[in-house]
């Protein structure tokens, strides 16, 4: 298997009712990672990146969470 090394940048933005969306930009090589799947296994929650490597996903609590990215 081909290693890459993704970067992920994430940012979370806080909503009155203590919901978040979990945003970030994936990356390899210094380029974005278009159609990327990322993953919130606890939550049961998955989106695909769009062309430039942007990603969102909503309605999440503020937590710490573990993404995978493929």
């Amino acid at each position: 298997m081909k290693n890459i090394i993704l970067l992920i940048t994430l940012s979370c933005s806080a909503f009155m009712n203590g919901q978040t969306t979990i945003t970030g930009t994936i990356s390899a090589g210094g380029m974005p990672l278009s159609q990327a799947n990322v993953v919130v296994h606890t939550l049961k929650k998955a989106t695909t990146a769009d062309s430039e490597g942007n990603y969102s996903i909503a309605n999440v609590s503020l937590e710490s969470y573990e993404m995978t990215v493929s």
